[in-house]
């Protein structure tokens, strides 16, 4: 771990199962057929919360663009309670351009697992995929939990409020692919697939599906058990 992490502290919403194993060096390596969805292969699904049932539609705070670009926040709405909404409505002559190299400073406001307002700049963070706030994931029993809501607070408590750096990798949407920045934590992004709650793209860096292995041999997170692909969950869930 690099100087500046900051150590995970478990909250107990996230659950963890640690067992003594063979280290698999195939662990991580997931083919691209099967990178899309990862299937449940345990019995019946019990829902410790009897509340809670898969829901239908998310109401996203990304979008997604078509093509081989780097999905991105159009803008984060103030549908999640948490943001407030653009100060105005722009027209796409005034719209800001985003640009590999650009530097993206302010105070940060989270939208979810993988989305952030750097001032008034969207932000994506980019190489890394967190489940959307309703996906439900499921643990080695097959109980069901809040993973995307687990996602977003763990990124709130790491940056909400707080002053972000951001590098611009790519424009993303109407914002920008960013690597982030914050007081003691030198790339959020990172930190988020080391502790199991965001899977990588094909946009991060080869460190990323390092961390991402230890994370999934560790059983942390996600990793505890079952779920499915974040992106693809957001395809058939929009």
């Amino acid at each position: 771990m690099e100087p500046g992490y900051t150590a995970y502290q478990n909250s107990g919403d996230v659950p963890t199962l640690n067992l003594p194993q063979q280290y698999d060096p195939t662990i991580g390596q997931v083919s691209q057929a099967a990178s899309t969805e990862i299937i449940r292969s345990q019995g019946q699904t019990q829902v410790s919360d009897p509340s809670v049932t898969p829901v239908a539609q998310e109401q996203s705070n990304t979008a997604i663009p078509a093509a081989e670009t780097e999905p991105g926040p159009k803008s984060l709405a103030s549908s999640t309670g948490s943001l407030p909404l653009q100060p105005t409505q722009t027209t796409r002559s005034d719209k800001k351009r985003y640009a590999k190299g650009m530097v993206l400073e302010g105070k940060v406001h989270v939208g979810d697992g993988h989305s952030l307002l750097v001032g008034e700049d969207p932000v994506r963070l980019n190489g890394i995929e967190a489940p959307g706030l309703k996906q439900l994931c499921f643990s080695a029993n097959g109980t069901a939990w809040r993973c995307g809501q687990a996602a977003g607070s763990r990124l709130k408590t790491l940056a909400e409020g707080k002053k972000a750096i951001c590098h611009v990798d790519a424009p993303a949407g109407e914002g920008a692919a960013a690597t982030c920045t914050v007081q003691g934590i030198s790339d959020v992004g990172r930190l988020l697939v080391e502790e199991g709650l965001a899977v990588t793209n094909r946009y991060g860096p080869s460190v990323y599906s390092i961390v991402q292995s230890q994370a999934r041999h560790d059983k942390i997170g996600l990793w505890v058990g079952t779920f499915q692909s974040p992106a693809e969950w957001r395809k058939k869930n929009r």
